[in-house]
Order: C-alpha cells, then structure tokens, then sequence
C-alpha cells in the first residue's frame, strides 16, 4: 500500500508538461497569383526576343508599323538570303566570332581552372593577399582598363612585337585571365571533397595528375557554367572589337551588324535577320549545357 510520502515522491518524479511551439505561419501567396505574377515577368523577359524574330521576316515598312503586330503579314524568309548575300564580309563575320569566342573559350578555360585550383587547394606563401587583391579588382569597372590595353597592344607593336591593333588576337588576349572566372572556379574547387586528392595522393599522383584525372572530371558542371558564362560574353562583345578592330574583314559579328545603319537609314530587316544569326549558338549552347549550369550553382553557391 502506497504511503502518503511515497506518492509525493512520484508526483515529483512525473515530467512536466510539453510547452507547444507555437509557430506563426507566413502568410502563402495563392498558386493563381504567384503562376500570374511568373508568366507576366516569363513574358517581358522573352518579348524582346519573339519581336526579334517576327521582325526577322517582316518587310521594311512592316517592321515599322506601330502597334507592333507578333505574325508577319507576309514570311519574307528572303532577309536572311540578303543578308547573307548583299553584305560582302557577312560569312566573314561570323568565321570572326566563331574563332574569337572558340579560341578564348578554350585558353580562359584552362587558365581559370588552373588558378582557381591552386587557391582553392595549394597552400603557397601570399595566397590569401593575392586572392583578395583579385577580388578587389572586380570593382574596376572594365571600361576603365580599355586604354591600358590599347596602350599595351600598342607598345607590344612599337617594341618590334607582332601587331595586335587590327587583329582578331588582339581581341582575344587582353581578357583571357578575368577575375570572375577564376573567383567562381576557386569556389567550385573548394566544394569537391578533398578525399578525391587524398585517394589519388596514396596512389602516387603527382599534383598536375591529380587535377587532369581526378579533379577535371568531377569540375564538368562548374566548367560548363562558366563555358556558357563567358561564351555567351565574348560571342556578343560589341565594345572591346570595336576599339580594337578597323578593317571590315577583321570584324566580328555584332561589330559588323552594326555597319548596316546607313547615313540616311537603317536596314532594319537585316540587322533583325542577321541578330538571328547571332543568337542562335547562345540559345544552343544554353539548351545542351543548362542541365550543367544549374547544377553547379547548386552545388558550389558561395562557400568560403
């Protein structure tokens, strides 16, 4: 028989009562309203470009009739038959851009990933001052330095040097080594496992080995995102070739676009055709590789 103290006793032992947590909800946005609100900016984003090629098969005097009308009244497919035809130095053009935005993909490629990669895992004396000055240097507006590399082009000229001023490799090699690139490869490294090295150290990789078979392969994601990045920077520089370029047959695809505006008008119906031409690798490029894309920002974000 349980005594008076006794049952004290395992009144004292019971566990408290729970304290609900009480959680005060956001309030939710309806589907309908937040479905609207994503196709209203999903349809500013891409009219610009479903005007582009409407334009692209409109007549002259159609492309500047106000309102602007989405279907054509007559498909003239023939402005991208004279644009290619009636402007001498138009396939030229884009041989141009091919091998402007091919040659430096490649060679930004390899510089970015091998810097990035010697931030990220090799410890040397000075790399967190020289990482921060790189950073630092992204708040150089990139108009600024358009001088100092004319001035440089220049000089390299002068010193009995190849000449680079009029030279598709003078557009070319002034930005290989950018900043941002070798900042976003940094951090992509630095979100690989570091036992990928430490497997292929145990195994008698030397560094080079380990970052061309082990290191390269797992980097694909990161290294498509920044291909599409840059690609699709380098393929529409307008200012830079500008600067640099003087002759029609050096210029680049934008570049000469802009040559079809006349003294006394400009031919819209062939810039418009000839801007399809323009955005048709970049739109390419995104299809094939925006799987890529995506999985690197998730994957890297913004680790330190």
């Amino acid at each position: 028989m349980a005594t008076p103290e006794t049952a004290r006793v395992r009144q004292r032992a019971q566990p408290l009562p729970l304290i609900r947590e009480v959680r005060v909800q956001p309030p939710r946005i309806s589907r309908v309203v937040f479905m609207a609100i994503a196709f209203f900016i999903t349809f500013l984003a891409l009219m610009p470009f479903v005007l582009t090629v409407s334009g692209s098969l409109k007549t002259p005097s159609e492309i500047l009739d106000w309102p602007p009308t989405l279907i054509p009244s007559v498909f003239r497919w023939e402005n991208y038959v004279e644009v290619w035809n009636n402007s001498h130095y138009f396939p030229q053009w884009i041989a141009n851009s091919i091998f402007v935005s091919a040659f430096h993909l490649v060679a930004y490629l390899a510089i970015c990933s091998l810097a990035g990669y010697a931030f990220a895992r090799m410890n040397f004396p000075g790399a967190t001052v020289i990482f921060l000055v790189i950073l630092g240097s992204l708040m150089v507006p990139g108009q600024v330095l358009w001088v100092p590399k004319f001035i440089i082009l220049k000089t390299v000229a002068d010193l009995g040097g190849p000449t680079l001023i009029d030279n598709l490799f003078g557009i070319i090699l002034p930005d290989l080594a950018e900043v941002f690139g070798v900042f976003f490869m940094t951090q992509f490294f630095k979100s690989l496992p570091k036992e990928l090295e430490e497997a292929a150290s145990l195994d008698g990789a030397s560094k080079f080995r380990t970052f061309w078979q082990v290191i390269l392969p797992n980097a694909v994601p990161g290294l498509a995102a920044l291909a599409i990045l840059r690609f699709q920077g380098e393929w529409n520089a307008f200012q830079w070739p500008l600067i640099v370029a003087r002759q029609p047959q050096n210029m680049t695809l934008p570049l000469g676009l802009a040559s079809f505006q006349g003294l006394f008008g400009v031919h819209w119906h062939w810039v418009l055709a000839g801007a399809m031409f323009n955005a048709v690798p970049v739109i390419i490029l995104v299809i094939f590789f925006q799987r890529y894309f995506i999985r690197s920002v998730t994957s890297s974000g913004v680790k330190g």
